[in-house]
């Protein structure tokens, strides 16, 4: 029997070896796509960022930029597949060969899961060593939670008043090297104008976290109640002209370390509760 089955594991690898080699001889026959026959441009003609926006591999006149909308050369906004918003432009007036540009994926469309990550933890280290006032802080190791925990889960504290919130977008986009991405839910364009917002929320910050510690949406306890509302999602606001994504449905799975128990498995609602859970029980 050990033999018929050496030599079902032998047939299964070469199979799996064939796979490899026609999905390997597949890539190599497929063209060149429009997006990667750009490369990092030195020294960005429209907004002078080096190392960060692209120009094209052949075309020397055509160019990405990711900072802004030149202003000195027409151009085409596009939506990236990550959600970054950058526009196309050429230096010498002829017509811009838009590309994928043409047909752009849609501007709503959610980010994916290392995108969010990424921009939700650009947007927490943006707040500070301290993202918390005194009051939030305290209301968390009220809950029996530690310093330790509360680090862990990156709370933090979100104002509600348009100055700070404009100050930490101009703070994200420093360190991104790139306004923050709209198909993250809670970031938006309103209009025509170029300009990224974040959603107006005042309150409590809960980062919601997938089974790879990844930060997936973002939760606000409000400070002053809405509708008598107590958390909301950050996610596209539902005005006219917004152009963003609307945050999905995830399971919150409190931050934990591999040595975590995975035998057994609760279910609860909250992510305060989850986490407190997580805490005393390590699993």
């Amino acid at each position: 029997m050990a033999h018929h089955g050496g030599d079902r594991n032998a047939d299964r690898d070469e199979h799996e070896r064939g796979l490899a080699l026609e999905l390997c001889l597949r890539r190599r026959a497929c063209p060149m796509s429009s997006d990667s026959q750009y490369r990092p441009s030195p020294c960005c003609p429209a907004c002078k960022k080096k190392g960060y926006c692209s120009d094209h591999a052949v075309d020397a006149a055509q160019h990405i930029c990711r900072r802004g909308k030149p202003k000195k050369f027409p151009s085409i906004d596009r939506i990236e597949k990550n959600g970054v918003r950058t526009w196309m432009f050429r230096t010498d007036g002829a017509p811009i060969d838009g590309g994928r540009a043409e047909v752009p994926s849609a501007p709503d469309a959610l980010a994916s899961v290392q995108t969010r990550h990424e921009t939700y933890s650009a947007m927490i280290d943006a707040l500070g060593a301290d993202p918390l006032v005194a009051a939030d802080r305290q209301s968390l190791l009220a809950r029996g939670l530690s310093e330790g925990d509360i680090k862990a889960a990156r709370y933090f504290t979100m104002q509600g008043d348009d100055a700070s919130r404009a100050a930490l977008v101009a703070r994200m986009t420093t360190a991104l090297g790139h306004a923050p991405p709209i198909g993250v839910p809670g970031f938006y364009l309103l209009g025509s104008d170029p300009t990224v917002h974040v959603v107006g929320y005042g309150g409590q910050g809960i980062p919601v976290f997938n089974t790879l510690n990844q930060i997936v949406g973002v939760r606000v306890r409000i400070a002053i109640e809405d509708g008598g509302k107590k958390y909301v999602w950050l996610s596209r606001p539902s005005k006219e002209g917004v152009v963003g994504a609307a945050c999905e449905a995830s399971v919150h799975v409190p931050p934990h370390d591999d040595a975590a128990s995975t035998v057994e498995v609760r279910i609860t609602e909250g992510e305060y509760k989850a986490h407190i859970a997580t805490v005393r029980t390590s699993c």
